[in-house]
């Protein structure tokens, strides 16, 4: 790859990453509903989905996947299920935030939120049909080990440095203080969001069948 290829990798990546979709979704309501922490640690987590799926891809593991109707199925079904557990729990906690904003100090709420964040990333295929489709033509046939680490280190960075931000941004003194004040009815909608946002991938995924 040339400097060029790089560089346009590194373009349709963070193009990728801002796009709006189920993951902003996500880290978006969990930095709402349980603290900063919580949400960097659910960026971070996503990121190393990220990676995972740049390296299958880049290794053609993910085309595998990508042609694997069964397997795209269950990962999408996984992933919705997974949206809707995490909006019905935001909608249930949001009278509770300040307890929950505490508990994401612990090492345990920092695992379940990275935890979070990968099966976000792992369950959603699409991601893989987005690098299948760049790599296809960024990346040559045959790339060497150390570009394929180098994509997927690029790829990680540029998502879990993107989601970060957010979580960083929506928790400032400025933002949060306007958060804080409406904290019951922003986690309300946000968890309802994400339930809608799930209902209709499994909507989607059942009229593939």
């Amino acid at each position: 790859m040339d400097l060029v290829a790089w560089l346009q990798l590194t373009l349709v990546c963070f193009l990728g990453a801002v796009s709006p979709g189920p993951s902003l979704a996500v880290v978006m309501n969990n930095t709402l509903s349980r603290g900063r922490s919580y949400g960097v640690a659910t960026s971070m987590g996503h990121a190393v989905g990220i990676w995972w799926w740049a390296l299958l891809t880049a290794i053609g593991v993910a085309a595998l996947v990508a042609l694997n109707s069964p397997v795209m199925l269950v990962l999408q079904t996984l992933g919705a299920c997974l949206l809707i557990y995490i909006g019905i729990r935001t909608v249930m906690a949001r009278n509770d935030h300040s307890e929950l904003v505490a508990e994401a100090t612990v090492a345990g709420a920092w695992v379940k939120g990275a935890v979070e964040g990968f099966l976000i990333s792992l369950f959603n295929p699409k991601i893989a049909l987005f690098f299948i489709a760049i790599f296809s033509h960024l990346v040559g046939e045959d790339p060497t080990w150390m570009e394929i680490g180098l994509i997927g280190l690029i790829t990680a960075g540029i998502d879990g440095l993107w989601y970060a931000v957010v979580a960083l941004i929506i928790t400032t003194s400025s933002v949060g203080s306007v958060i804080q004040s409406r904290q019951n009815v922003i986690a309300a909608v946000s968890g309802i969001i994400l339930v809608i946002i799930a209902i209709y991938l499994l909507g989607s995924t059942i009229h593939s069948l």
